[in-house]
């Protein structure tokens, strides 16, 4: 009887205690760990909702849906003055499929002394420029990201598909530059 009676107090005594803290509005411990979360109309869910009830979250990336891919590319070798006939092709591979160019910069490994080294960006395929104000390289400067005049990529042909021939132009050489890589990046 002893065991009965403290067995019933101590019901009681979690009741009382667990009673006051809840209200109609709290989740139920099964509301707190909801499941099966599915993109809906307005994406907008309310977890814990005692009207809506979600399990596992189902998202095809979580960071967004921007992915982002470079294609770096050696035109010419450290040391190999650079000429106007130093171009390059490359084709564009499954990975780049529907994406969009979003930002060139090239690099030379001796700066010119004299000129502005210019580089463009051509798809072959779509017999287009890729920006509308070519790369460039300042005098006395290894790279094209604090050229005075920015390269500007033509939003109207920027996307590529599997398949497109993208040729990489040297348009003017400069004095004195030598080697030429070119750093492409895509989005989608």
């Amino acid at each position: 009887m002893n065991v009965l009676k403290t067995f019933v107090i101590s019901v009681i005594i979690i009741f009382l205690v667990l009673l006051p803290g809840c209200t109609a509005g709290d989740p139920l411990p099964e509301d707190v760990y909801s499941r099966n979360i599915f993109p809906g109309s307005t994406n907008a869910y309310d977890i814990g909702s005692p009207t809506l009830q979600y399990g596992n979250i189902y998202a095809d990336n979580i960071f967004g849906t921007v992915a982002e891919r470079m294609v770096y590319v050696k035109v010419i070798a450290n040391g190999t003055a650079l000429a106007l006939t130093d171009n390059a092709t490359f084709t564009v591979p499954t990975l780049l499929d529907g994406m969009d160019l979003t930002e060139v910069a090239v690099a030379v490994y001796a700066a010119s002394t004299a000129g502005l080294p210019t580089f463009g960006v051509y798809n072959i395929t779509d017999s287009q420029n890729m920006c509308n104000t070519n790369i460039t390289i300042d005098a006395n400067e290894l790279t094209s990201y604090t050229a005075a005049l920015p390269a500007v990529i033509d939003t109207s042909h920027d996307d590529v598909v599997t398949g497109d021939q993208i040729r990489l132009d040297c348009n003017v050489a400069g004095t004195g530059t030598e080697g030429w890589d070119i750093f492409l990046t895509f989005e989608n």
